[in-house]
């Protein structure tokens, strides 16, 4: 048995054995060496993949969220022009004293209404020519006021109940796309 009592000789394959296996170890570090740092273009692909169909479905909420909110919006403005036009519209019938069958040019019909107050005052809802005007006449015309509906293609129209003990008047508010509403007062309000 031989030993080595050198103790900087390595125990293993001879030198030229090592020079040769290194090389081939060198071949097949370079065949197999760890990739740089950094992306490949696929994955930077894949990348952009996903941040684009998250970026679109991100918009298409957005967008969906908007258009909801417009659509309340408008909603609510539609109920608030509505609730405004039956407060007065009620308002004007309470106090009325009656609604006659004519009044100086006017005479009473579906397209409008004339009240007479206490005062010797007419009001005249007329609908003619796509809007609404309320108009004020004490002796001579003093005001005229165009009344909104809460729709640009609203119409409407008057109707009377016949019982002379309890007359109730109705205005009804056509808009072709929704149920119409109908605001209804009685006639000189609850002194009747």
């Amino acid at each position: 048995m031989i030993v080595n009592t050198n103790p900087t000789r390595q125990r293993g394959p001879s030198l030229a054995l090592r020079a040769r296996l290194r090389g081939s170890s060198l071949a097949l570090r370079v065949s197999v060496r760890y990739p740089r740092p950094g992306w490949s273009l696929l994955e930077l692909s894949a990348v952009l993949v996903i941040l684009g169909v998250l970026l679109a479905l991100t918009f298409a909420t957005v967008a969906g969220a908007m258009r909801t909110e417009q659509a309340s919006v408008a909603s609510f403005h539609k109920l608030a022009v509505q609730s405004a036009l039956a407060d007065l519209f009620r308002t004007d019938v309470a106090k009325a004293k009656t609604a006659p069958m004519k009044f100086d040019k006017f005479a009473k019909a579906p397209d409008c209404l004339l009240l007479e107050m206490p005062d010797g005052t007419h009001i005249v809802y007329q609908w003619a020519k796509s809007r609404l005007t309320r108009s004020t006449y004490s002796g001579t015309k003093t005001g005229e006021q165009q009344v909104p509906l809460g729709e640009k293609r609203a119409t409407a129209e008057f109707s009377w109940s016949n019982d002379a003990a309890h007359p109730l008047l109705t205005m009804r508010v056509n808009s072709g796309t929704h149920t119409p509403v109908e605001i209804t007062a009685a006639l000189g309000g609850d002194n009747q």
